[in-house]
């Protein structure tokens, strides 16, 4: 499995004997990297990528940044498709605030739009480990996210990001507002989501895999 939390709900659920072994997600770090030179923007850039299922609690993400944006000038940056979309759409179009969101649709060249935003959000009431967050990190973007599933153990709390209860949306915008207002703070965080997903690189990880299947 794919996080220690995973391990544990599989022995859980299956009633396994002991713990499966957990060999984590990777990343390309060559194609998931910081943009360079950094950007500067007039103003911070929040984006969520997900396949807008349920699970994803993607209509928290509107209600965060509609929150967020009573309070600081930004914008949001919606990447993918999925049932929960238009429900997203609504709650956003329904707010003074729906020509701060742009819809990017499903994307194949997600590390391009990473490279260009500053804060990753990841709402989801499950994660088995969370991908795309590995990938915002890799970019140099810090993440806020659900303190659920396998998210804890790859987005460190105050080290490459923040993590937030499902339940506290509002702390979930005060906290966003508090990372990009404090220039120094939010820099500490860039670096530390970039060494954090540096742990995860792919030349790390395939040969755990490798070494695994070679063993059966």
């Amino acid at each position: 499995t794919v996080s220690q939390h995973h391990a544990q709900l599989s022995m859980t659920t299956f009633d396994l004997p002991m713990l499966p072994k957990v060999i984590p997600n990777f990343v390309n770090m060559k194609q998931f990297c910081p943009q360079l030179p950094e950007q500067s923007r007039s103003r911070p850039r929040l984006v969520h990528i997900s396949n807008f299922r349920p699970i994803k609690n993607p209509q928290a993400i509107a209600q965060i940044f509609i929150a967020l944006r009573q309070q600081l000038d930004a914008e949001l940056w919606l990447i993918g498709s999925g049932p929960e979309l238009p429900a997203v759409q609504s709650l956003l179009e329904k707010s003074e605030y729906s020509d701060d969101v742009h819809f990017w649709g499903i994307q194949a060249d997600v590390a391009s739009f990473l490279q260009q935003t500053d804060l990753m959000l990841v709402t989801s009431r499950q994660e088995s480990f969370g991908v795309a967050a590995l990938e915002a990190m890799g970019c140099g973007v810090p993440v806020l996210a659900t303190n659920v599933g396998g998210l804890p153990e790859l987005v460190i709390d105050g080290v490459c990001g923040a993590l937030f209860s499902l339940a506290d949306l509002d702390m979930a915008a005060n906290t966003a507002i508090a990372l990009l207002t404090d220039h120094d703070r939010y820099q500490q965080l860039r670096q530390g989501a970039i060494a954090q997903a540096q742990k995860y690189d792919q030349n790390r990880i395939i040969p755990l895999y490798e070494e695994f299947y070679a063993s059966l």
